[in-house]
């Protein structure tokens, strides 16, 4: 995830300066603001969240202490994502629009607070899921600028309408994106604001609405997609023709495009319950896939794919709020999704709910209760993980290393057929998500020989971020059909047949197997290898080092 908003916001803060409370309010409080201000200005965004903290719990009923504490949140947040620390990035952000929000509903003509949500809202990545109450945000901010009494400042103005055109053309709505642009020019013409809102207008162009799109395969394998296409060319908003299509790509399995459609068909009719329940089966099967070859072209693309399932499931629940299946597909989804989608307290609150109700069956309670215990775990794990990242030279953080500790390893030699290598590692923690991690061979001289294994994300999106720099360099990205769901903490096992990655085989001597891996959002690296000789006697050899990747055991066998 990137924020790209600080360039955005450092003319913003100086047109409106850091945010005051009126002289009615008492001193203590405007010494909190004057401190956190302070730090804010040194970097020190988390201590100035923190004394911001404490004034809202003193004075929890002032919508300024609100927006303080949400600006502060937000360049936390800001700075967090720079840095790579995605999981503070992330809960900032979440904590920033709260604090907005909270600011509004004690005072809903609160400029700033609305004004400062719309610009988050409209910056932030589309997962956060904050663009439509952007542009509400950004709207109510224009309508309280212009009712107030002394006529408002052109550069107040012109940045409110500069951050509407940019969610406008962001949810599609070209003409009223232009209307806002034409605004900022009319309002300060000579300036450079102005004179970038006149470039990004002659630029603002529409893009063509395309009928569903459907490849040769499609209409060669599949008449009945084809014949529904043929149908739909002449009426294109046919509600009942395009859950018949929807289906018709769900029975052949096409995820992406059954998406398509049933997104069109909820645009249609969004109080349709069944599209939306078919719209989440096609995300549901997408989702189970894991990483493909999308990646490489969008990064986001698994994350995006993670929040549409998150409030697909919400929609569904507010279409039928009784439906104890999907209340409890909901909290499981809140629980099991990544740290960034911030759901697990959610989802936790449901399932405490429901494990107290009698009349639901045993069944149902045991898999409520396997769950419960799963999600505190869980959270318990988040504070070592915070522990390892921050005091990694404490004596804790070994304690932490010692409770995943090794399992048995090593396979039955008697079970493997034929001449092969046989190598075992052992992943000796555990992240908020799998780590990305590779197994590959290297001869003598360091040349590649051929990758045995390599997570999904890193495998396909090769070069557009590298977690494990040292595979990549020295396999090129060449992985022959080893790229494979991300593994996890444990014990770990891969043959070599003795082949390269061009299917021929090795000449003896002595190759290195090397195991790579890099835990996010922790921002951890471990990396361990061992030789091990081919020729016509057996060998074996174990490495062992403590935390990481405690263990690698390799065994050639005849």
């Amino acid at each position: 995830m990137k924020i790209k908003i600080a360039e955005k916001l450092i003319v913003l803060f100086g047109i409106f300066g850091f945010v005051f409370l009126s002289n009615a309010q008492q001193t203590d409080l405007k010494t909190f603001i004057s401190k956190a201000q302070a730090l804010e200005n040194a970097g020190e965004f988390q201590k100035a969240v923190d004394i911001l903290k404490e004034a809202v719990r003193i004075y929890p009923k002032e919508s300024n202490v609100h927006l303080q504490l949400g600006l502060a949140w937000g360049r936390l947040g800001e700075k967090s994502s720079k840095t790579g620390d995605m999981m503070t990035a992330m809960t900032a952000m979440n904590e920033s629009f709260r604090e907005f929000e909270k600011s509004t509903q004690l005072d809903s003509e609160n400029f700033n607070a609305h004004f400062y949500f719309g610009v988050y809202g409209v910056n932030v990545p589309a997962f956060f899921g904050k663009l439509d109450q952007g542009v509400e945000h950004l709207e109510k901010a224009l309508s309280i600028a212009k009712k107030q009494p002394q006529k408002p400042a052109p550069d107040q103005l012109a940045s409110v309408y500069r951050f509407l055109a940019q969610g406008y053309k962001m949810q599609g709505r070209y003409d009223e994106a232009r209307k806002a642009l034409q605004e900022v020019i009319n309002l300060l013409p000579e300036s450079e604001i102005g004179n970038a809102a006149r470039k990004e207008l002659k630029n603002l162009v529409k893009p063509k609405e395309r009928p569903i799109s459907h490849n040769r395969k499609d209409r060669v394998a599949n008449p009945k997609i084809l014949s529904l296409q043929k149908k739909l060319e002449k009426s294109p908003e046919d509600f009942g023709l395009l859950m018949e299509l929807g289906k018709a790509y769900l029975d052949a399995k096409n995820w992406v495009k059954a998406q398509s459609v049933f997104r069109q068909a909820v645009h249609l009719d969004s109080t349709n319950l069944e599209a939306h329940l078919l719209l989440l089966e096609a995300l549901r099967q997408d989702a189970m896939r894991g990483y493909d070859e999308r990646i490489y072209k969008d990064q986001n693309v698994r994350t995006n794919l993670a929040f549409d399932v998150v409030r697909e499931l919400e929609k569904c629940l507010e279409l039928d709020p009784t439906n104890t299946n999907l209340k409890i597909g909901y909290a499981l989804v809140c629980i099991q999704m990544p740290f960034f989608v911030q759901k697990i307290d959610r989802g936790l609150a449901i399932l405490e709910s429901m494990v107290k109700d009698k009349n639901l069956p045993d069944s149902v309670k045991t898999r409520i209760l396997y769950n419960l215990g799963y999600g505190y775990r869980k959270k318990g794990n988040a504070f070592w993980m915070k522990l390892v990242k921050n005091y990694p030279h404490s004596k804790e953080v070994q304690l932490v290393y010692d409770e995943f500790g090794l399992r048995n390893y090593g396979e039955k030699v008697s079970q493997i057929k034929g001449e092969k290598v046989v190598v075992t590692f052992h992943l000796g923690f555990q992240d908020e998500l799998e780590p990305q991690s590779a197994v590959w061979i290297e001869d003598s001289h360091g040349k590649f020989v051929k990758t045995l294994y390599v997570s999904g994300f890193s495998g396909f999106v090769k070069e557009k971020q590298v977690n494990l720099p040292i595979w990549a360099n020295s396999s090129q990205f060449e992985t022959d059909g080893t790229t494979g769901a991300s593994i996890d903490w444990g014990k770990h096992t891969y043959l070599w047949d003795l082949t390269d990655h061009q299917g021929k085989r090795v000449k003896d001597g002595v190759y290195k197997v090397t195991v790579e891996a890099s835990w996010w959002p922790s921002m951890q690296y471990g990396r361990i290898s061992a030789e091990i000789h081919i020729g016509k006697s057996p060998d074996e050899v174990t490495v062992e080092k403590k935390l990481l990747i405690p263990l690698l055991h390799v065994q050639y066998i005849r």
